[in-house]
């Protein structure tokens, strides 16, 4: 038996797309789009492990993209991994 070592963040891709397939195949989604997943600053800042000033300034020098709902920042769960997997270089 091969042993591979992953990160977390591989893991958590594996898994979640594992999932998805699952879903789609058993027809619970039944062609639908699943939602997307949004977070406040303060759920983003948990989610990166950084302080909700960290999240600010990030987005201030543009490396993070929120939407505005509200009066709300939210930021795209899909859009946070992208940015943890590419590193701090990458705008989202």
């Amino acid at each position: 038996m091969m042993m591979v070592q992953l990160t977390v963040l591989e893991f958590r891709r594996i898994i979640t797309e594992e999932v998805n397939r699952a879903v789609c195949q058993a027809g619970f989604i039944k062609g639908l789009p699943m939602k997307e997943k949004f977070m406040d600053v303060n759920e983003a800042a948990a989610f990166l492990k950084v302080k909700p000033s960290t999240i600010h300034r990030r987005k201030s020098r543009g490396e993070l993209l929120p939407i505005k709902k509200g009066g709300r920042l939210l930021f795209k769960e899909s859009d946070l991994m992208k940015y943890l997997e590419g590193g701090s270089d990458a705008a989202v």
